[in-house]
């Protein structure tokens, strides 16, 4: 095919043009004014992880302790790579959104990332008018010309300035305030975290999200963008607000005396790490002197039973005449024996990978099973024995 080549003056610069060959310059004539598209060029972040899971068409990535979900994009090559594997990840996402990502390369490593501190997350403010809201979509017009879609799961706040309402509802062309770690410069799926209805004639500014703390007798959010002017910011130290405001002064980093503030209750995460042979867990930065997790059978991690589900809450008891143990956590009850492959949850009867043992008077049970069974996730680096269990 030929392609098509025009002359153009651009500034003070003459350049030629080289247009698709679907392209068509009929009515096209010399002086007349053109719009011209081209591709931009988009800057790649480098991100180095560990392959937590593989599924069709998504990979999951744990980078800095948090998951990522990345979609890879045509012609990525995975072959090769499994999970537990050190990856590195080249994306135009970044990681303080919430978004799925693009993965334009991933290649693995030969040697473990360094695992650094968790980045700071930044919520961003944004002042829109409703489009829609439906199929849990919230179309927005943003800047009276920019169309955004906000995916909302169970997860979004819905505020109304309006304090005596019980229920907010959402109409085309109500005036809100979208709160979300999302950038609107980016392709990514976008999340909304809290969605504010301005009713009419209300002179709120802005609303903002992030936890706050006292840092020189002043409390000011984790990303250091907000400080604010409270009676008694003690009160404040440590939580997760939500904050509305009218007033802002023009320092660095700017401050408010607030109009409203809600507290943000997050539920409790339990984190235990550990590495298989070491006597010593990690729960939520408490080290927890434990009987060794160890591999038995055909590849079966297990672990001290009682510490792992009382770290999560549940009530353990044991009965020594039949050397069986019994769990309760809310509404789940597990019923187990040593030396048995079979174990009992909520009457149903459940085959185990390996049987419960009894080590140094500790009854150690299998990890996995132990751990989803009450709730939890279960990570694991192979390179490293490395275990992670979060609830």
């Amino acid at each position: 095919m030929n392609k098509k080549i025009i002359s153009l003056l651009i500034g003070t610069t003459m350049l030629a043009s080289t247009m698709p060959v679907f392209a068509t310059t009929e009515g096209i004539e010399q002086g007349d004014l053109l719009l011209i598209s081209a591709p931009v060029e988009t800057e790649l972040n480098t991100f180095t992880g560990v392959v937590k899971e593989m599924r069709e068409g998504e990979i999951v990535v744990t980078i800095d302790e948090i998951d990522y979900l990345f979609i890879p994009a045509e012609g990525v090559d995975l072959t090769g790579i499994n999970a537990g594997d050190a990856v590195e990840v080249k994306s135009p996402s970044q990681l303080r959104t919430k978004d799925i990502k693009e993965a334009t390369e991933i290649s693995k490593l030969e040697v473990m990332p360094v695992i650094s501190e968790n980045e700071v997350v930044t919520y961003n403010s944004y002042n829109a008018v409703v489009h829609s809201f439906e199929d849990d979509i919230l179309t927005v017009v943003i800047d009276e010309d920019m169309v955004v879609d906000f995916k909302t799961t169970d997860d979004t706040l819905y505020f109304s300035t309006d304090e005596t309402a019980e229920e907010v509802e959402f109409a085309e062309g109500d005036n809100v305030i979208v709160v979300s770690t999302s950038l609107l410069n980016t392709k990514d799926i976008k999340f909304a975290d809290v969605v504010v209805k301005k009713e009419a004639d209300d002179t709120l500014q802005n609303v903002f999200l992030n936890k706050f703390d006292m840092e020189d007798g002043r409390l000011i959010s984790a990303d250091g963008n907000l400080v604010l002017n409270v009676e008694n910011p003690e009160e404040y130290a440590g939580k997760k607000l939500l904050v509305f405001c009218t007033i802002q002064t023009m320092s660095l980093p700017p401050q408010t005396p607030p109009e409203r503030i809600v507290v943000i209750d997050e539920p409790e995460t339990v984190t235990i790490s550990f590495n298989i042979g070491d006597a010593v867990l990690n729960i939520n930065g408490e080290k927890i002197e434990v009987t060794a997790p160890y591999i038995a059978g055909e590849g079966t991690t297990l672990v001290p039973l009682r510490v792992i589900s009382e770290a999560f809450g549940a009530e353990v008891t044991w009965d020594g005449e039949t050397k069986s143990v019994k769990i309760v956590d809310g509404t789940t009850e597990i019923a187990l024996q040593i030396e048995s492959n079979t174990a009992v949850v909520n009457g149903e009867e459940k085959t185990l990978d390996a049987a419960p043992e009894l080590t140094n008077d500790t009854t150690m049970v299998p990890l996995r099973f132990i751990s989803e069974t009450l709730g939890a996730e279960v990570g694991y680096v192979h390179e490293t024995q490395s275990i992670t269990v979060s609830r």
